[in-house]
């Protein structure tokens, strides 16, 4: 699954996890890993796959650096989606209560059993405001019957760029990830402990 994490590079994002905009269709990178090469503690060179050394195939996926260094992966692929839609909603909320109430509805639009996998979606929460953005793996119709900025604002501000091309999705999504390339920024965050479930959204 197509993800980014420049701090770890694509060996630590696939063996740690793997988390991207195709995660909800294709699960995480390291269900992907078909075959790694890996240099065990004891200094050994060892191959693991389904069918040979599967017990360190296993450690690998989730663990690779706490059994060794991988030196090569082989990974599977799947067919580029003949059509994307990257979008993007900007709200400005003039109370708190209003970036609540919104939240609130876009944490019940994505515990939907029942939403398309094929929307990948984010939100970054600012003062006052938040930016609900992400991707949709299929046409502008599908995308447009779900419905989405009825169900969580009628007042943002809406921007959908309709790419007919992987290789510009993927370039769409550089621009954004290029901001990262040095590492993440730290910043504080305060709150009160969380638990998420369908009956407490």
């Amino acid at each position: 699954a197509r993800g980014t994490c420049p701090q770890v590079g694509l060996g630590g994002h696939a063996t740690i996890g793997g988390l991207g905009p195709v995660s909800r269709q294709w699960g995480a990178a390291l269900d992907h890993i078909l075959e790694v090469e890996i240099v065990l503690a004891n200094g050994t060179v060892t191959r693991a796959s389904e069918t040979q050394n599967a017990d360190v195939l296993f450690a690998v996926k989730g663990a690779a650096a706490s059994f060794g260094i991988v030196t090569e992966s082989v990974l599977k692929t799947h067919p580029e989606p003949p059509s994307v839609l990257r979008y993007s909603y900007t709200l400005q909320l003039g109370k708190h209560a209003d970036m609540a109430s919104t939240f609130e509805l876009w944490q019940t639009l994505i515990a939907d059993p029942k939403l398309d996998r094929k929307l990948a979606t984010e939100i970054v929460v600012f003062e006052l405001g938040m930016i609900i953005s992400g991707t949709y793996f299929g046409t502008r119709e599908e995308y447009l019957a779900l419905n989405f900025e009825q169900r969580l604002s009628k007042n943002a501000k809406v921007s959908v760029v309709e790419l007919d091309d992987w290789l510009g999705t993927v370039a769409n999504w550089a621009e954004t990830e290029a901001l990262k390339l040095v590492g993440g920024i730290s910043g504080a965050f305060y709150s009160k402990s969380l638990t998420f479930r369908p009956d407490t959204l």
